[in-house]
């Protein structure tokens, strides 16, 4: 009578850890059909943000970008240029005299 109920005893702890295990995985399951769901709408909200960003890269006005430039007057260089040439020749007449 101590070994049936003994072996009764095993089958029923047996019973019960297989239970045990099964709602285990069931919950396992659950928890991974949850993160599968959300893993997709995380990629259907990148998906939305990234086209988003593209729209508004798009539609942007373009930078302008002010650069220096350096505006030379080149007839007056010149003309300048001249002018001391000619005040040279001079300043070397009235040396010479």
């Amino acid at each position: 009578m101590i070994i049936c109920s003994c072996q009764g005893l095993k089958s029923l702890m047996q019973t019960d850890l297989e239970e045990a295990r099964a709602q285990e995985a069931l919950k396992f399951q659950n928890s991974l059909e949850e993160m599968k769901i959300k893993i997709e709408e995380a990629n259907a909200l990148i998906v939305k943000e990234r086209e988003a960003a593209k729209n508004a890269i798009n539609e942007a006005p373009p930078v302008i970008k002010e650069t220096q430039v350096i505006i030379e007057d080149t007839k007056k260089i010149d003309s300048l240029t001249e002018e001391v040439e000619n005040l040279k020749v001079r300043s070397f007449d009235l040396v010479i005299k």
